[in-house]
């Protein structure tokens, strides 16, 4: 089988099969040593035939190799034969995932439209249960970093229009550090208490919420900030200050693989990973929580995207990740409290600043 011509024949739904397959089969790495062995005027023809997102997963991955051994390569032609002799059930299994899909569309539909005029459970806010803590107590004895309390002199720009104008997804960071100020101002912008109220028990913060119930908790992977250990924390937003989790020194490649291998979500200087704990919105709003949950997720990252601008930072939205790896990496349980968003964190190139 002339594996160049098998794959360069494939339509796009066998390519998009078989690219994915190499993934969940850990034979990805042998694609990429595969194709890094072949003359450069054959490479070129063949990435042509894939997307575009493809083409870029390829590319990054081929910038990670100096050098192929042959001996790997000829293991690699191996794996990649298993995987195309497999096609034509991987096929069968895509098309009848296909046909499943087509309902849960419809269901996912539902679920997106206006859910006041259904019959909903009485919430446990009705019954008098008392509400839920408006984040999780730090574990006793944790290292605790107090951070700077915002400062408008950071701002690079404080210029809503152009914030707003100038905003995008950005993938390239330099090296350079954040500093603490700066983290300190991300923070602030995308999940900041201004006040409590009723006791304690309400927060009014930075960006709106259904009901006030602020749903999510902000984990953040940092790499690259001056005055702060390497490591995973937990951002406390009542006390304006980080809760250190672990270290750990293989954060980047675990973030990567996490990223299903967006490189840029392990490389960059914090990574904002946002986890959500539904009973905060369900006590109020039962079955009807979880729509505007996701909606809350959205004015969160809205702020990290315009407080980036004004001090020329990048920022890129994430909702492509491997759930599980995610969870278990920052110790959720995957059922009351899981990862639902990320967004990475860096300096910018100089071409990239307006």
């Amino acid at each position: 089988m002339n594996i160049l011509k098998t794959i360069g024949s494939m339509d796009k739904a066998q390519r998009y099969v078989f690219f994915c397959e190499l993934y969940d089969v850990g034979y990805s790495d042998d694609f990429v040593k595969y194709i890094a062995s072949l003359p450069r005027e054959s490479l070129s023809d063949f990435l042509v035939t894939f997307n575009a997102h493809e083409r870029a997963r390829i590319n990054d991955d081929l910038d990670r190799i100096d050098c192929v051994d042959q001996k790997d390569v000829a293991i690699s032609v191996e794996h990649l034969l298993e995987v195309l002799n497999r096609m034509d059930d991987l096929m069968m299994m895509q098309n009848k995932i296909n046909e499943e899909s087509a309902d849960q569309m419809s269901l996912n539909r539902d679920f997106m439209k206006e859910w006041l005029t259904r019959p909903a459970p009485v919430s446990d806010q009705m019954q008098g249960v008392p509400c839920p803590p408006l984040e999780k107590p730090p574990v006793e004895g944790a290292t605790i970093v107090v951070l700077p309390k915002p400062d408008p002199s950071i701002l690079v720009s404080n210029d809503l229009f152009s914030a707003i104008r100038d905003r995008q997804s950005r993938r390239k960071f330099t090296d350079e550090p954040l500093s603490i100020d700066e983290l300190a101002f991300l923070l602030w912008s995308t999940q900041g208490v201004k006040k409590t109220v009723a006791d304690g028990r309400i927060s009014m913060r930075t960006v709106p919420s259904a009901g006030a119930r602020h749903p999510f908790e902000t984990y953040i992977g940092i790499m690259r900030v001056t005055g702060i250990m390497p490591g995973m924390y937990r951002y406390l937003a009542v006390e304006h200050a980080l809760e250190l989790l672990f270290t750990d020194e293989n954060m980047t490649r675990t973030l990567i693989d996490a990223g299903v291998g967006q490189r840029f979500v392990g490389e960059c200087a914090a990574c904002f990973i946002w986890s959500c704990v539904p009973y905060r919105g369900e006590w109020r709003y039962t079955i009807g929580s979880h729509k505007n949950m996701l909606l809350d997720a959205g004015h969160v990252c809205q702020n990290l995207y315009l407080a980036c601008e004004a001090i020329r930072c990048g920022t890129c939205a994430i909702g492509a990740y491997n759930q599980e790896i995610v969870d278990q990496y920052v110790k959720l349980d995957g059922k009351d409290e899981f990862v639902i968003y990320l967004s990475p964190v860096g300096k910018l190139p100089v071409s990239s600043n307006k």
